[in-house]
């Protein structure tokens, strides 16, 4: 069955703003975290909002279709960060132990807890699939009463402080499967989106001024308002009607943006590319155009490069299959 491209559009803008994102916190994060209320300031920030609900989403597409765990499956994750873990190390230098471990001393919180969330989906897809509807609201109520009200606004660290962890990738993946359950919809979701980014950029410049606002403003991906703003793109996404090949293609290959560019070994040499893009491009105008046409090049260039880790990792398997069948 073919990938819906709603969701696969989703997740390929998910991995573009996450790589912006931190591109934007690299070069800018004196000028964001300030009280430059400038128009090219405030449209850094208001960016800045828009790309950080991308690892929420990208949890709740998973949620909303479930992950079937298999040995492919896992495998192929591993394969996957293995890969750019050994070709890190040999292009740029860096330690041995990545290569050997490339989940656990990868230094990527999300690749960590993307696994842990795979290996537990089998007990979190029977326990959500056995519960009735008014059981399941409850849960997910009570999840983020736990990861948003006790984690993010009490600064609990027994449940969820800043929501990089497993913790809060379970709640989101349940948010994701409760809207797939109850067929949630929103009408003019674009314009929520895009209201909702506005107040984010508000609330920021009211922070940078009056602090306690953090109770219900940050980066962090279980503040608040983020929550929200992650739920209305996702039905923003959920509400597009449209299929294609070319788009489930991309899709298939944005994982690997996220390895490549937050590399330990690799991050360094990209990141001050960038800065010398920006050092040297002069008006602000002249360096949003040069860091976005970086920016996209960098994000084709990791598809392309993916694309020749499927082919080889595909000829393997047919090889190991036949193989297998010869014995």
């Amino acid at each position: 069955m073919m990938r819906q491209s709603n969701f696969e559009l989703l997740r390929i803008l998910c991995m573009l703003g996450i790589l912006t994102g931190h591109v934007l916190l690299e070069l800018y994060q004196d000028q964001i975290h300030s009280t430059d209320f400038s128009v090219v300031n405030q449209i850094r920030v208001f960016m800045l909002n828009a790309c950080s609900v991308g690892m929420n989403c990208l949890v709740m597409i998973s949620g909303f279709w479930s992950i079937h765990l298999s040995k492919v499956k896992i495998l192929t994750y591993v394969g996957q960060c293995w890969w750019y873990a050994v070709w890190g190390m040999l292009l740029f230098g860096g330690s041995c132990l990545t290569m050997i471990f490339p989940i656990t001393e990868s230094g990527l919180w999300f690749v960590v807890a993307y696994l842990a969330l795979m290996l537990i989906c089998p007990l979190l897809n029977a326990g959500l699939a056995s519960m009735p509807g008014k059981t399941l609201r409850k849960v997910v109520i009570g999840l983020f009463v736990c990861d948003v009200y006790m984690g993010y606004m009490h600064q609990c660290l027994e449940t969820s402080a800043d929501g990089y962890n497993l913790f809060h990738l379970v709640c989101m993946y349940c948010l994701g499967h409760l809207i797939a359950r109850e067929d949630w919809k929103l009408e003019r979701s674009g314009l929520w989106c895009v209201g909702c980014f506005v107040m984010m950029t508000a609330l920021h410049a009211i922070k940078m001024v009056w602090f306690p606002i953090s109770v219900i403003y940050s980066l962090h991906h279980n503040a608040p308002i983020m929550i929200v703003a992650s739920l209305l793109v996702f039905m923003w996404a959920k509400g597009l009607k449209i299929q294609s090949r070319f788009i489930n293609w991309i899709a298939a290959s944005v994982f690997s943006v996220y390895l490549i560019h937050c590399n330990t070994a690799i991050s360094p040499h990209f990141m001050g590319m960038l800065v010398t893009v920006k050092d040297y491009s002069g008006s602000p105008i002249l360096t949003m155009l040069a860091l976005s046409f970086v920016i996209l090049g960098f994000f084709v260039g990791c598809i392309l490069v993916d694309k020749v880790r499927i082919s080889i990792f595909t000829w393997i398997a047919s090889q190991l299959s036949k193989k297998a069948m010869t014995l």
